[in-house]
């Protein structure tokens, strides 16, 4: 995973030493084909251009692995959901929850201090969503009917849906307890590009204002709710997870990440409760 020993570096120069020789070779061979002709070709051109484009790449990711510096490209599957904590008792049970499809895929640049301790930090591009059908008691809550907001305390079920896109930018430290193996854990900032928090309260009544206020019936479908707008852009959390090496450049690991902000800000008051994105990573990564 992290594995900059000195063998694993040797085989690397023997390759792109084999690299740069064929390279050379090529290029040689172009050359004098060039030569034979009044006109060198664009075809000619190119190709030795490619050629020494990815000679050179190559090179820079061997002398940065010789220093501790690895690249590697992520993508992964997350299962979470946006939740109260703790779990308010307004909030009777749950009907059903759909975790959704929420991908990502991460660049990450990692440092090694030495064989133990390390940096890494990268950009990674995500989403979190679920859908929830919850019974609920007393549930406050702002709902739009006829073309105009009621607010006040709802008895009955509730369908919330969460469909959220992050730029995520974490800062981990890196521990490696072994060779193959790596606990990570720090901090990351998100800007949400894309927010959607809306759903449905139906089958069940509204008292207006209050616990003991005006009645209002709730069907099935005159209870729609759209806190989209309101959802905050940046968010702040904490990072948690491990990674193992498989193979040399295949990665597997795994993260929590738990929001210490919530989605709404502090003078939203449609609903009652602070709440959390929690969601867990399963993910693959190709190491350079």
């Amino acid at each position: 995973m992290y594995n900059t020993d000195t063998n694993i570096f040797k085989t690397h120069l023997r390759v792109i030493t084999l690299l740069m020789s064929c390279a050379v070779c090529v290029t040689t061979f172009a050359q004098t084909q060039v030569a034979k002709d009044s006109v060198p070709t664009q075809e000619s051109k190119s190709f030795y251009e490619n050629t020494k484009s990815i000679a050179e790449t190559t090179v820079g990711i061997i002398k940065s692995a010789a220093v501790g510096v690895e690249y590697r490209l992520k993508a992964g599957i997350a299962v979470g959901g946006t939740s109260p904590l703790p779990v308010p008792e307004e909030i009777r049970g749950l009907n059903s929850f759909n975790p959704g499809l929420n991908l990502s895929i991460e660049g990450e640049v990692v440092k090694l201090f030495d064989n133990t301790y390390g940096l890494a930090f990268g950009l990674r591009l995500e989403s979190k969503g679920m859908e929830t059908d919850a019974r609920v008691k007393g549930y406050q809550i702002t709902l739009d009917q006829d073309d105009q907001q009621i607010a006040g305390y709802f008895w009955g079920n509730v369908k919330t849906k969460v469909d959220n896109a992050y730029l995520t930018l974490p800062v981990l430290a890196v521990w490696k307890p072994a060779d193959r193996w790596a606990v990570r854990g720090g901090l990351y900032g998100s800007y949400a590009f894309r927010r959607n928090f809306s759903g449905l309260a139906y089958n069940g009544y509204l008292r207006e204002g209050d616990p003991t206020g005006t009645y209002v019936e709730i069907g099935e479908s005159n209870g729609l709710y759209d806190f989209s707008d309101q959802v905050r852009h940046w968010f702040w959390g904490a990072r948690v997870g491990g990674e193992w090496q498989a193979f040399t450049h295949l990665l597997v690991g795994a993260d929590l990440t738990w929001g210490l902000n919530s989605i709404f800000p502090k003078d939203f008051e449609a609903i009652a409760f602070k709440m959390f994105p929690i969601y867990g990573t399963l993910s693959f990564g190709y190491r350079f």
